[in-house]
């Protein structure tokens, strides 16, 4: 079994033959070796080994511990207190993060304390520290008779807010690694509290489909928790997608956080803030043109709408910074409400210009993406040379750069 044994997923070494020295060591730091969502090995001596094991450490104390790797001999002898300190420690420290809560027999309160992305992933960490120790502490023998009495809150506690855990994360779209606290939690649970299953968090919610998104806030009785769904599932949809139109996307996002802020500061009732989440989820052809005013020969061309919000964008930034000079004054003042045409006008031509060059695998092919920039900034000379813009190199670069990353997403 010892040699060449190398297996660190190992959780438990059960020891029923009699082992000395160096063989000992090596049994308990390969059972000890740390592997991922494995802190450590428990060892299950049927042999009373403690003082062979006492006498090995004496022994290779010193120079002999090199022949073992440090982190597979930590921790080696864990006593019942230190297991039990680390415990108490660890749910009070959970515990403190809630401090500031008024009410602690209000759920709604602790889930929109936990808004904070950085206060939830705390929570997460201190929620599989305080399992974790927990489970240690049952396992030994001498660590679970002494903490018989307090049992009763670890398990209250932990069963809390594992509930908690599963309707925050549900709430605000987390994605929580379920090998690292799922199986751990779900036994210590079915162990130790006799609680019912913990069901697997699904966070997917299709907003386009009305039944399932009636269906999936039903769970929730405040408007503000079924407005924070809807938001959380926006946002995620933002991120997915926001490669495919930059400019609309980031629009889109300022309109959500400016909502958020609204009802932060009472501007907003929580019905009113459900109501537009629900209204933005939508997400229909009048919400975009609210959200970017699309001059009309582009409105129904997706491709020419990411294009326009990012040319737009870069335009009026390059404008805005720099010294309008005389006959860029002459054409802004004449062309006030047509520089917005113009640029749509460039946006339908950059996508007849760029579908043309477009072929199998072609974001792989060098020539056809420098033949696709050449283009575009031919066109973007054109533009200025027409319409007597000045346009910088920077902002040039970074318009040709955008537009062939959308042109990535699109074509």
């Amino acid at each position: 079994l010892l040699t060449g044994f190398d297996a660190p997923n190992a959780q438990v070494l059960y020891i029923d033959k009699p082992l000395k020295e160096h063989n000992l060591l090596q049994a308990i730091a390969r059972v000890n070796r740390v592997a991922e969502n494995k802190d450590y090995g428990l060892i299950i001596d049927y042999r009373g080994l403690f003082e062979e094991l006492n006498t090995a450490m004496d022994m290779y104390s010193g120079a002999g511990l090199e022949l073992f790797d440090k982190e597979d001999l930590k921790n080696l002898l864990l006593d019942a207190d230190s297991v039990i300190n680390q415990l108490r420690q660890d749910h009070t420290n959970l515990v403190n993060l809630f401090e500031k809560i008024k009410n602690k027999d209000d759920n709604e309160e602790y889930q929109v304390f936990l808004r904070d992305k950085k206060i939830r992933d705390t929570f997460y960490e201190l929620l599989t520290n305080f399992s974790k120790s927990l489970k240690l502490a049952i396992s030994i023998e001498n660590a679970y008779n002494k903490i018989e009495e307090e049992l009763k809150i670890f398990n209250k506690d932990l069963k809390f807010f594992i509930e908690l855990r599963k309707n925050v994360a549900y709430r605000y779209n987390d994605k929580i690694d379920t090998k690292l606290y799922h199986q751990s939690m779900q036994n210590l649970i079915n162990e130790n509290i006799q609680a019912d299953d913990i069901y697997n968090i699904t966070n997917k919610i299709n907003l386009n489909d009305k039944q399932e998104v009636s269906k999936e806030l039903k769970r929730f009785e405040s408007y503000e928790a079924k407005a924070d769904i809807i938001m959380s599932r926006l946002n995620s949809s933002i991120s997915e997608h926001c490669n495919e139109d930059p400019y609309y996307y980031k629009k889109f996002s300022e309109m959500i956080k400016r909502t958020l802020e609204k009802y932060k500061d009472k501007r907003i009732s929580e019905k009113e803030y459900f109501q537009t989440m629900l209204n933005l989820k939508d997400e229909n052809e009048d919400l975009k043109d609210l959200i970017v005013k699309y001059p009309k020969n582009i409105k129904n061309n997706g491709t020419a709408r990411a294009f326009y919000g990012i040319l737009k964008e870069n335009i009026e930034k390059n404008l805005s910074e720099n010294l309008v000079k005389e006959g860029e004054a002459d054409y802004l003042n004449n062309n006030e409400n047509n520089l917005e045409e113009d640029i749509a006008d460039l946006s339908l031509d950059l996508c007849e210009k760029i579908k043309s060059q477009v072929k199998v695998d072609w974001h792989k092919n060098i020539d056809v993406k420098n033949n696709m920039a050449q283009d575009i900034d031919d066109a973007l000379y054109d533009f200025h040379l027409d319409k007597n813009i000045t346009l910088d190199m920077m902002t040039l670069d970074i318009m040709i750069n955008k537009i062939l990353e959308i042109a990535k997403e699109r074509f």
